[in-house]
């Protein structure tokens, strides 16, 4: 026998091989690229809900950060990537947000172009600061720049002082509970 026939020939894998190794990687990737995508950066922003509305089937949201940026999101459902199936819910608490005028961190995903008229999604919101204890203080404010101005001007009856603070506070209570277009709040007595 010579040595030739005896040494194994050495060659490649077999096409079967590499046509697994391929199919294996290539699915290897698609994972990372799903994982990638699906927790990439989020980025949250703190303020306060502007508007809540749809618009061609989309729920959209326009909210003013802390610093007084006006930013637009989407909330739409997401299947692919983020798994998103809450839209109703959220879009609900928004609108509830945007009424008591409470300050909350939306978080969001996704970009910003204008050229493709995309918007980043919402994926999460908290509520910071109840709105009701802003209307609390700010109506406070108003009644107490009311009556520095009626008394300055001697127009507060003498023995009267706290019985008009507190039809004040009532009458300012009202005037801000009601929200854009409903009725004028009722005339108090």
């Amino acid at each position: 026998m010579t040595e030739a026939a005896i040494e194994p020939t050495k060659s490649g894998p077999s096409a079967m091989q590499r046509v697994r190794r391929f199919i294996y990687g290539m699915l290897l990737f698609a994972l990372l690229v799903v994982l990638g995508i699906r927790y990439a950066p989020t980025s949250s922003y703190e303020g306060q809900v502007q508007r809540v509305y749809e618009k061609a089937l989309e729920y959209r949201v326009e909210f003013v950060t802390s610093d007084g940026e006006v930013r637009v999101f989407n909330n739409l459902e997401q299947r692919f990537p983020y798994l998103k199936f809450d839209t109703a819910d959220l879009q609900a608490n928004l609108e509830k947000f945007q009424r008591e005028g409470d300050t909350i961190r939306i978080t969001v995903w996704g970009i910003r172009s204008a050229m493709l008229s995309m918007f980043p999604n919402v994926v999460g919101v908290e509520r910071l600061q109840p709105g009701s204890n802003l209307r609390e203080a700010r109506n406070a404010r108003v009644t107490d720049a009311v009556l520095s101005e009626l008394r300055a001007m001697q127009l507060v009856p003498v023995g009267r002082e706290v019985e008009l603070e507190q039809r004040l506070r009532r009458a300012v209570d009202v005037a801000t509970e009601s929200l854009p277009g409903e009725p004028s709040p009722q005339r108090l007595r």
